[in-house]
């Protein structure tokens, strides 16, 4: 590749960020289709024309979203490779949350979420790369409990902790009220349960 051709690239791939991250900012302010391609050149301080050249609907917006979403998760995993699993899903305190799900990134996976409920196309995107996350949280999961569960079950127990601290975080970041300390202790408590290996599981 000429050093033209790659700086090229480059500068493709640097304005994709900046309309990915002017979309982020856009969905969770104000929603899905409350968003127009124009309120996204404005945020990215570029064109309409510009952000069709490189995304053709709000959906193919969302669906970079998701992947860069589901990539950042992957690189967690890989990074955490001293972390057991448990260190990964339960933290201990409300800042560990905000620093890996912080608000503006809870409201944004609640928008794309919902709108994955009414449109089979964001829901195909949606589910496509929440597989690729499973199967790595899977892999890392047999790597510390190599054969314990059948397939079915360990998908069972995978897909149960990767939802429930979700939850336990919505929680947390939305309600200023609500019981940090025994909220987290309980996650890790249902954490424990779901990775510890029973005759008969």
């Amino acid at each position: 590749m000429s050093k033209t051709t790659s700086s090229r690239a480059e500068r493709s791939k640097l304005r994709e960020s900046q309309i990915l991250e002017a979309a982020k900012h856009c969905f969770s302010r104000v929603g899905f289709h409350s968003t127009s391609m124009a309120q996204i050149a404005t945020q990215a301080q570029m064109s309409v024309g510009q952000i069709y050249r490189h995304f053709p609907s709000k959906e193919s917006l969302i669906e970079g979203i998701v992947r860069e979403d589901v990539a950042r998760q992957l690189s967690l995993l890989n990074e955490a490779s001293d972390q057991t699993v448990m260190e990964m899903v339960a933290p201990s305190n409300k800042k560990d949350i905000v620093d890996a799900a912080g608000s503006y990134h809870l409201a944004l996976m609640l928008e794309i979420t919902a709108e994955a409920a009414r449109n089979p196309r964001v829901r195909d995107i949606l589910l496509s790369n929440q597989r690729r996350a499973h199967a790595a949280l899977k892999r890392k999961i047999q790597s510390e409990h190599p054969a314990a569960w059948s397939s079915h079950e360990l998908d069972v127990r995978v897909r149960m902790i990767a939802a429930i601290p979700q939850g336990v975080y919505m929680q947390i970041l939305l309600d200023p009220k609500a019981p940090t300390a025994a909220l987290l202790k309980r996650l890790k408590s249902l954490t424990e349960q779901l990775l510890t290996f029973e005759p008969g599981d």
